[in-house]
């Protein structure tokens, strides 16, 4: 990193922090004193919810017994301890919810050109990365947490999803999850035709056969690179490998390799096509999310900059279709 780039990024990390002192913490005491209620509201949940279903379970029992019907007092039961449940839980919801209505805003100001919509209903078309391949067929989709702004005269969005797919035999029937993680729909710096599909390279039958179902039912064909590391990390389908071999510079390629290497090899897989770049990034964990109930607020400036971490995820992908590799950090 350069003397400028460095100078650049420490003058950041002191506006953020006078945003942070100015706009976060002057509120941080009175939400550690709700956060510290909430506690105890917890608590006093559970201590009333334990006898009461206890209490419920013998009555429904009971009644089942006597009438006949045991199935649906264990119904009864499960919807009893399913409501608890929620009950218990909504002090931590609630604390989540005021936390992170309290940080966002800031962070959305101190970044600049960036929106956000906790319930991403709309704004985000998930056909379009099915349709590019990028991800699987699904019928159910979950989206929250959608950002759209722009970094670098480089439009984005970035969304949290996950994808499901229904599923049916003959003796059942359920769903599965296709992808949970980050979706990033962004513009691409440069001019560029055709459709790419890139994805992680698998091993050679698995390739194979994935080839071969792009090549019945498709139009790309696999593009090779003078890159090893390259190579050795993801397999390139185009309708036009001299487009795709223009737009995949060398210093892509290593940004790519990087971006790769930054998501500890999980099943990465992205596109270019109609000049956006889609990206599915996995992640295990649930993203966004601030403020546990029993963590203490003297650690929300850490719990803030891991946040803005987070949120800043597309300014980073945009640096690396720039060119450049910064940490990525998942």
């Amino acid at each position: 990193m350069s003397e400028t780039t460095t100078g650049a990024a420490d003058d950041r990390a002191a506006d953020f922090e006078q945003v942070y002192a100015r706009e976060i913490a002057p509120h941080a005491r009175d939400m550690e004193a709700k956060r510290q209620a909430r506690v105890a509201a917890f608590y006093r949940r559970i201590g009333l919810s334990v006898p009461l279903i206890a209490l419920a379970a013998g009555a429904l029992y009971t009644v089942g017994f006597l009438q006949g019907e045991p199935l649906w007092s264990a119904i009864g039961l499960v919807v009893a301890a399913v409501a608890a449940g929620y009950w218990i839980s909504r002090p931590a919801a609630r604390h989540r919810e005021e936390l992170k209505d309290l940080v966002i805003a800031p962070l959305c100001r101190f970044l600049g050109d960036l929106e956000y919509s906790r319930a991403a209903k709309e704004g985000f078309d998930t056909e379009r990365f099915e349709e590019a391949g990028v991800v699987g067929h699904h019928t159910r989709t979950k989206l929250e947490d959608l950002f759209t702004g722009s970094h670098r005269a480089t439009g984005f969005r970035m969304v949290e999803a996950r994808l499901r797919r229904r599923r049916r035999g003959r003796r059942s029937s359920g769903s599965s999850t296709v992808f949970k993680g980050l979706l990033f729909d962004i513009e691409v710096p440069q001019s560029f035709s055709g459709r790419i599909l890139l994805t992680t390279d698998k091993g050679g039958l698995v390739n194979r056969m994935e080839g071969f179902f792009r090549d019945t039912f498709g139009d790309t064909a696999p593009v090779a690179f003078d890159h090893p590391a390259f190579e050795a990390r993801y397999e390139v389908y185009s309708d036009d490998a001299a487009a795709a071999r223009a737009l995949l510079t060398p210093a892509l390629l290593d940004s790519l390799v990087a971006l790769c290497e930054a998501a500890e090899k999980e099943a990465l897989r992205a596109a270019f096509v109609d000049g956006r770049f889609l990206l599915a990034l996995p992640s295990r964990k649930d993203l966004f999310e601030i403020g546990k109930l029993h963590r203490s607020l003297e650690h929300l400036e850490e719990d803030v900059k891991a946040l803005l971490a987070q949120v800043t995820l597309p300014h980073r992908v945009i640096d690396y279709l720039h060119g450049d590799r910064p940490e990525l950090g998942v």
